[in-house]
Order: structure tokens, then C-alpha cells, then sequence
């Protein structure tokens, strides 16, 4: 009984020491928590500092939804448009990432290493994000 109480004591201790020097989670980096809706893309923060990002997205709506990380200056409401949908390629829109679909109801992560700037959240499927599936983000 000794000897399990030291192990568990000793394995707390190390536990302790991990998280201490900033490797308590090895996995994701930091969290971000995006619900996707009709119509409307909501994030449990605005910013964060530049590193690696974990966005766990829930499609809390009843349609599927795109998750769409595009970086750019441009105003969200002004960005290039190619018929129903953002245009990702377009001059001053960098496109980051996605999840190419999330069906309703379901959850998905995307991790990326994100470098400081303004970046877009948007779902591009045609007329969501004319629609208000649109959320900016600030990258430090």
C-alpha cells in the first residue's frame, strides 16, 4: 500500500512538473470553440497570440457547414466574391485552412500553427456566408 501511494504521489509530482514548463498539452496548443448555425459563425474568443490553435467547431445548426480559415486585411463585409461564394483565392486573401464539411449536430477540430494578423472565419458554401457565416479573428 506503501509503495502505490509513493508511485501515485511520484506520478502526480511529474504531472505537476510537466504543466509547470508548459508541455501540459503536448497535443493541440490552445483551444478555440467555434459553433457553426444558420446563420452565424460564433467563437469563444476574438484573439489570441501567434502558436498552434486547436478550433473545436460543433455544427449546432441543421444544415451542413464549412469551417474556412482565410487570412487577410480586407473587411469581412468587402471580400472578393465569385458568384455565391467568397472567392479564397483572390488578391489580398490568403486561404489558411478548413473543414470542408461539418455535417449538423456533429464536431470537428482543425490544429494549425497560426502566425500573427487578421484572419476570416467564414462558411463558404453558396450564400452562407453572405448570409452573416462570417467572424473575424486577431491573431497577436
Amino acid at each position: 500500500m506503501r509503495r502505490l501511494l509513493s508511485l501515485a504521489v511520484a506520478g502526480i509530482g511529474i504531472a505537476l512538473m510537466l504543466s509547470a514548463c508548459g508541455l501540459g498539452d503536448v497535443g493541440g496548443g490552445r483551444q478555440v470553440g467555434v459553433t457553426l448555425d444558420e446563420y452565424h459563425v460564433k467563437l469563444s474568443q476574438e484573439a489570441t497570440s501567434a502558436g498552434k490553435l486547436t478550433f473545436n467547431v460543433h455544427n449546432g445548426g441543421r444544415d451542413k457547414h464549412e469551417f474556412v480559415v482565410i487570412k487577410t486585411d480586407l473587411d469581412p463585409a468587402g471580400l472578393p466574391q465569385e458568384g455565391s461564394k467568397i472567392k479564397e483565392d483572390a488578391s489580398g486573401v490568403e486561404h489558411v485552412g478548413e473543414l470542408d464539411g461539418v455535417d449538423a449536430g456533429k464536431d470537428r477540430t482543425l490544429t494549425m500553427d497560426l502566425k500573427a494578423g487578421t484572419y476570416v472565419f467564414i462558411c463558404n458554401i453558396p450564400d452562407h456566408a453572405h448570409q452573416g457565416m462570417v467572424a473575424r479573428f486577431t491573431v497577436q
